[in-house]
């Protein structure tokens, strides 16, 4: 593996690694240091099928490939030395490695979970992990869920694309029905004790109805607070707009007051202009040519 490519975000603390393999070719890393926190967004495939309607990757011709578990380690490995980070030496101290770049992880899990144990390996004192799901299947979910219980000695926190609930279908084309998915994220959270976070990309006149809203509000609530004594937390990411997805105008006062027994965050995405996270990506990669 090698490092072909690297941007720096002129506008935040941000590195975007373009790395390549013979068996692969080229895939996005990124690098990201946003307050407190060290975050390295990892891909699982070479692309991603969900067609999901506001990605930027919905569409695209490069097929979609799940990547080794030894790629995602070996990637993780050449990053962190890139910033001097060597395998004796101490990682930053908040370090996250979240799998949540290109492609759907459930739909890779048994990869996935390989490179994290391969990374917890050699660097020991990275104690947190992330994967960002939109759940495309229920057995998935469950085979993910009982490998988890059964390695307790991984952190893996599991984040759930909600994304709508009477919308949600639309917006995701391939994942399960809304509450399939947030029952199986609640058996996540019981039988792994491992903690859980719903993120949610407001769309303009698609998913952001207060109804709607109040509605997701209501079917999480106080579920964390009984296995895991913490409030779920809600997440709400910041939509780059796409094929004619437009930002909601609802605003964060509004957001908070409909979730009141929840922690709700809001994350705008670092590194847009180097399309570092969170749906922007380097669309020469994703689109083949004759």
């Amino acid at each position: 593996m090698q490092i072909v490519r690297k941007e720096s975000s002129k506008i935040d603390n941000v590195t975007k690694y373009i790395l390549e393999d013979d068996k692969f070719g080229k895939n996005e890393v990124s690098f990201i240091v946003k307050g407190d926190k060290t975050i390295i967004c990892l891909p699982t495939q070479t692309n991603c099928k969900m067609g999901c309607t506001f990605c930027h990757l919905t569409g695209t011709t490069r097929p979609s490939k799940n990547l080794s578990q030894r790629f995602m380690a070996m990637a993780v490995y050449a990053v962190l030395k890139e910033e001097g980070i060597t395998y004796d030496s101490n990682p930053p101290k908040d370090l996250l490695i979240s799998y949540m770049g290109a492609g759907e992880p459930l739909l890779n899990w048994e990869e996935v979970v390989g490179s994290i144990a391969a990374i917890h390996q050699v660097y020991p004192k990275i104690a947190r992990f992330a994967i960002s799901t939109m759940m495309p299947s229920t057995k998935a979910m469950e085979d993910f869920t009982n490998w988890v219980s059964c390695h307790g000695q991984y952190k893996i926190k599991l984040h759930l694309s909600v994304h709508g609930i009477a919308s949600r279908k639309e917006i995701i084309k391939s994942g399960v029905h809304v509450d399939t998915a947030l029952f199986l994220m609640k058996e996540y959270l019981k039988y792994t004790r491992n903690p859980i976070e719903y993120h949610y990309t407001l769309v303009g006149g698609v998913n952001d109805s207060r109804e709607e809203l109040i509605d997701f509000s209501q079917r999480i609530k106080g579920f964390s607070q009984k296995i895991i004594g913490v409030p779920a937390t809600v997440k709400f990411l910041t939509l780059s707009e796409h094929n004619g997805c437009i930002t909601s105008g609802i605003s964060h006062e509004e957001l908070v007051k409909m979730f009141p027994r929840h922690t709700v965050e809001f994350y705008d995405p670092p590194g847009r202009d180097v399309g570092a996270s969170c749906g922007m990506f380097d669309q020469s990669l994703y689109n083949e040519t004759t």
